[in-house]
């Protein structure tokens, strides 16, 4: 719209406002269609529906540091090449969107820069234990279907702490490229 000046992203919290997450209690058919602003264009309507799958922590996932109290470079089985691949299979095999469940992150945990976002530090075991506070609201994939695309093939990430007062309030939000 405005030749990439503006972009919202997790290096300026400035930008916070671009990420809102709206949610509607009482459904779609109260939430009638608005026009898009000029020079903005809609995108393609999907169906979404949703299937219960597992989802796992990638292995530089903090929770999997504080778990087995390994970094991402130590020599661990669960940092083993063939042991990795054989889990991001599994994560390729599901579709980019997400509700709930670990992100499939395109490079690295999300949850650090959510808490970028936020204005917390991510240093340390300190910035791992908050970042498994954060959790997976929902995660937005390019979608050629929709006519979506984030960067280069990449994701949108709203995550939350449903320990919070307002979990979907303080949603934070990031996205990466593939």
């Amino acid at each position: 719209m405005d030749a990439f000046e503006t972009l919202v992203g997790c290096w300026d919290p400035a930008t916070a406002a671009g990420a809102v997450l709206l949610h509607v209690a009482e459904g779609r058919d109260a939430c009638p269609p608005a026009q898009v602003p000029e020079p903005l264009e809609s995108w393609t309507e999907l169906e979404l529906t949703g299937r219960q799958a597992m989802s796992y922590p990638a292995s530089d996932h903090p929770a999997v540091s504080l778990e087995f109290g390994v970094g991402p470079v130590d020599d661990h089985p669960v940092h083993d090449e063939d042991f990795e691949d054989d889990v991001m299979a599994l994560q390729i095999a599901q579709r980019r969107h997400r509700l709930g469940g670990y992100p499939h992150p395109d490079q690295g945990p999300p949850e650090f820069e959510v808490m970028a976002f936020k204005g917390l530090s991510a240093d340390g075991e300190a910035g791992d234990r908050e970042a498994v506070r954060w959790h997976n609201l929902l995660q937005v994939g390019s979608d050629d279907a929709a006519g979506m695309c984030w960067g280069d093939e990449g994701t949108l990430y709203w995550m939350t702490r449903p320990d919070t007062q307002d979990p979907l309030g303080d949603a934070g939000f990031t996205w990466q490229c593939a």
